[in-house]
């Protein structure tokens, strides 16, 4: 299966290439820039499904945007428009999933809202979720990830969008 995991955090990046990577032809995308990149390429292939973080650091917007506006230590949740995006270019499922703490974020508190919900957008199933958070301990650990750090678990969001 063809995936597409758009996260800037680069453990939750690496998180997907060692649970989900090894099984699944996937690619990584880091940013905005490198997703659209990522995406308009994708449009003679499409991926068979694209799961994108929410918020993710600004974009210039490939320069277009005003320089004194450009905060690279802003998070805009880029992830609604990427996932939007991916449907439109044919990504066959799409999962935005945010480990956002509705307690301190805004956006993540009115994503919240969608997570029991199924959309479809361009006759493609898009679908909301919180990321089950894994905390890693010594004793029970994937390979190549630390130890004693917090990351993303993308099989349970995987299988949310294969299970239909």
């Amino acid at each position: 299966m063809k995936i597409l995991v758009i996260d800037d955090n680069e453990l939750n990046r690496k998180s997907a290439e060692v649970t989900i990577g090894t099984e699944h032809e996937l690619r990584l995308a880091a940013s905005y820039d490198e997703a659209m990149g990522a995406l308009r390429a994708s449009q003679e292939s499409p991926y068979d499904v694209v799961m994108v973080d929410l918020n993710m650091p600004m974009s210039r917007h490939g320069g277009i945007m005003a320089e004194r506006l450009y905060d690279p230590r802003a998070l805009v949740p880029y992830g609604m428009v990427l996932a939007l995006l991916a449907a439109g270019v044919g990504a066959k499922r799409v999962a935005l999933v945010t480990m956002s703490n509705h307690h301190e974020d805004a956006m993540g508190a009115a994503v919240e809202r969608l997570f029991h919900h199924r959309f479809v957008v361009n006759g493609v199933p898009v679908t909301f979720r919180h990321a089950r958070e894994v905390y890693q301990s010594k004793e029970d650990c994937f390979a190549g990830l630390p130890h004693d750090k917090t990351f993303k678990d993308w099989r349970p969001a995987l299988a949310d969008n294969l299970d239909d």
